[in-house]
């Protein structure tokens, strides 16, 4: 094992004069910062959030992602001390959250069908749970994420590490087997993270082998496919691969300089580029065609929101102002251009130049601006120096 690095010796004063020259030498970069719309527009929407309908800790209209993005982000951000008192507390919401987080979980166990079926929410309930625990420190939903993650990852071991399969399931349908395949490395690997224990090592090594899978059935030589046999340039595969490319980085523990990870997940946003618009965010057209648009002018809220989560931990791990920059252009764009001040929601999609209306296919998803919610807190984390 090589030596710890050692701290250097110089006395405290001569340690700070050199960082002081070094700075003054080298040009020492400002702590980038969220401009004030978008602070000003994440209050408004905490404060909205607060008013989304939850029902036996279920949010209506979540379409699955709620169970993470909502139970996580009220058990992590600070409380708004401007909301008004009547309404749900942070900490009630994300117990109410975790609570029905759980129930999904043992239905899923008990039910294989509802399982599949469902996969989705599953594990975006198990992922909720995680930082929940890692949050609270109330670990009693730990046998039931455990329980998940063994059929989970049950299911992929047996299917190769790669899961394609056309069962029509929704999330395989939607997003597919690339994304779907990436979700369970990154499940995986935030368990590693927030909670670790004996097994973290083993997951880290079933996240790695997922990626290898991945790479092989995949990987064009640029960037990921949606799966095998669909060559469309598409975020959410894209944007899911690199978010497990740096968690990987993470916790492989390679320099920054010499991981294959992290130079991956930055080839993989350089592919992706001619999806950026010139009006703000990137195009999504994985679902165009579904939702009647006449060009290309299509872009989701989700896809937006799994862009500048990857984009945030591209800026944690690289310490590169380009990323952080890119994540506020992509979240500009939701609050210029999705967000519907009469309903205080931000919306589906943006559409042929203009917002979703309610006769499209899609309109709202609270999970979706929960989502918004969670990806801006963990960029001011990455702004502060705390590890998202």
């Amino acid at each position: 094992m090589p030596a710890p690095s050692r701290i250097p010796t110089l006395p405290l004063s001569g340690w700070l004069l050199s960082l002081f020259f070094t700075c003054l030498g080298l040009g020492c970069a400002p702590t980038p910062e969220l401009p004030v719309e978008l602070r000003e527009f994440y209050a408004t929407m905490q404060d909205n959030a607060l008013r989304f309908p939850q029902r036996d800790g279920a949010w209506d209209q979540h379409y699955g992602d709620a169970p993470y993005y909502g139970t996580a982000f009220f058990a992590r951000a600070p409380q708004r001390k401007e909301a008004p008192p009547e309404l749900p507390r942070y900490a009630s919401l994300a117990s109410a959250g975790a609570a029905h987080n759980r129930r999904i979980l043992q239905h899923a166990q008990a039910d294989r069908a509802y399982f599949l079926d469902n996969l989705e929410e599953v594990m975006m309930s198990a992922l909720g749970l995680i930082e929940y625990m890692a949050q609270t420190g109330d670990r009693s939903a730990l046998p039931d994420v455990d329980a998940a993650l063994e059929i989970i990852n049950g299911f992929t071991v047996a299917l190769g590490y790669y899961i394609d399969l056309d069962a029509g399931m929704f999330a395989i349908k939607t997003y597919g087997p690339t994304a779907i395949s990436a979700g369970v490395a990154l499940l995986n690997l935030q368990y590693a993270k927030y909670l670790g224990g004996e097994t973290a090592a083993d997951r880290r090594e079933l996240a790695r082998t997922i990626v290898e899978a991945v790479d092989q059935k995949a990987w064009d030589g640029a960037r990921y496919r949606i799966s095998p046999r669909d060559n469309l340039l598409e975020l959410y595969p894209n944007t899911m691969m690199m978010a497990v490319l740096c968690r990987l980085h993470e916790q492989l523990a390679a320099p920054a300089s010499d991981s294959p990870y992290l130079r991956r997940a930055e080839q993989v946003f350089s592919a992706i580029q001619p999806l950026r618009s010139p009006r703000g965010g990137y195009k999504s057209p994985y679902s165009a065609e579904a939702m009647g648009a006449k060009t290309d002018d299509y872009s989701t809220l989700s896809s937006q929101n799994y862009l500048t989560l990857a984009l945030t931990l591209l800026y944690q791990n690289t310490h590169r102002q380009s990323y952080f920059d890119e994540a506020l252009f992509v979240l500009e764009f939701v609050r210029s251009h999705l967000y519907d001040p009469a309903s205080g929601h931000i919306l589906h999609h943006f559409i042929d130049g203009r917002i979703a209306l309610p006769s499209d296919p899609e309109y709202f998803c609270t999970g979706c601006n929960l989502q918004f919610l969670y990806a801006v807190f963990l960029l001011q984390q990455a702004t502060a120096g705390e590890a998202p």
